[in-house]
C-alpha cells in the first residue's frame, strides 16, 4: 500500500484490519512527496540498510504486551506503536539487525518507516545521529507517528492501545527535518568519577538530541493524519 500525501487530510479508519487507509499512488509520486524537503543526501549502498523478512508470518497472533516498570513500559508501548502501524499502513517490520548500520522500524513499497508513539500535547526525543543516518540512507523514508491517550496500563497493553482510539501522524523525513532544525540540541549529563550513575555515555546518544513539540508536527503542512 503507498500513501498519497495532501495538505491537512484527514482519513477515518472503522476496521483497523482491512480498510483502505487512502487512494494509492505510483511510486514515482510518493518518492517525490517523501523527499520534498530533503537536500544534500548522499546516497548509501543498499546493503548498509537492514531490510524486512521475506518470509511469510503463518501465526498471525497478536502478542500480549504486559509491563513492571516505566523501562518496560516504554517498550511494550512502543512495540504495541509499531504493530498497530504497520497493520493499518500495510508495513512489513523490519527486526532490530546489529550487522547492519542503518535499521529503519518498517518498509512498504520501497519506502522506509521510522515509528514514533506519543501522547496529545507531548514531545518525541530524535537523537542527532540517528537523523543523520536517516537523511544519508539515500532511500526515501517517512515518520509515523501513532497519537493516542494511554496512560498508566501494565497488561495487555497492545488491546489497550487499540482500544483507546489512537491515530497515525504520517510526515516525510525532510519535513521532519525542517522542524528539527528550529530546535536546539540537549544533552545528557556527563559522567564523573564520582557520579559513574549519572548521564548517558553510548556512542551517538551522547552527541545530543532533540524534544520536538507534536503540535509542530501536526502543523506540517505535509502530511496525512489517519484516524482509527
Amino acid at each position: 500500500m503507498t500513501l498519497l500525501f495532501q495538505s491537512e487530510t484527514t482519513t477515518t479508519i472503522n476496521d483497523m484490519t482491512g480498510a483502505t487507509v487512502c487512494p494509492s499512488t505510483d511510486n514515482n509520486t510518493l518518492q517525490e512527496i517523501s523527499t520534498c524537503c530533503v537536500k544534500d543526501v548522499t546516497v548509501k549502498k543498499e546493503t548498509l540498510l537492514a531490510r524486512a523478512s521475506r518470509q511469510l508470518n503463518l501465526l498471525n497472533v497478536d502478542p500480549i504486551l504486559n509491563c513492571h516498570s516505566n523501562a518496560t513500559a516504554r517498550n511494550a508501548y512502543g512495540q504495541a506503536a509499531q504493530i498497530i502501524v504497520c497493520d493499518v499502513i500495510g508495513l512489513s517490520p523490519i527486526p532490530i539487525n546489529g550487522n547492519y548500520p542503518i535499521c529503519f522500524d518498517a518498509e512498504a513499497s520501497g519506502v522506509f518507516y521510522e515509528i514514533k508513539s506519543c501522547g496529545p500535547g507531548h514531545k518525541i526525543v530524535i537523537y542527532n545521529w540517528r537523523l543523520k543516518k536517516e537523511l544519508e540512507a539515500g532511500v526515501y523514508v517517512n515518520y509515523a507517528i501513532l497519537i493516542h491517550s494511554l496512560r498508566g496500563i501494565r497488561t495487555n497493553v497492545l488491546q489497550a492501545m487499540r482500544d483507546c482510539k489512537p491515530k497515525i501522524l504520517i510526515l516525510p523525513l525532510g519535513c521532519v527535518k525542517d522542524v528539527f532544525d528550529q530546535h536546539p540540541t540537549c544533552y545528557y549529563n556527563p559522567r564523573t568519577p564520582t557520579q559513574k550513575r549519572l548521564g548517558y555515555a553510548r556512542k551517538g546518544y551522547k552527541d545530543g538530541y532533540k524534544n520536538i513539540h507534536l503540535n509542530q508536527l501536526l502543523n506540517v503542512p505535509t502530511k496525512q493524519i489517519i484516524n482509527l
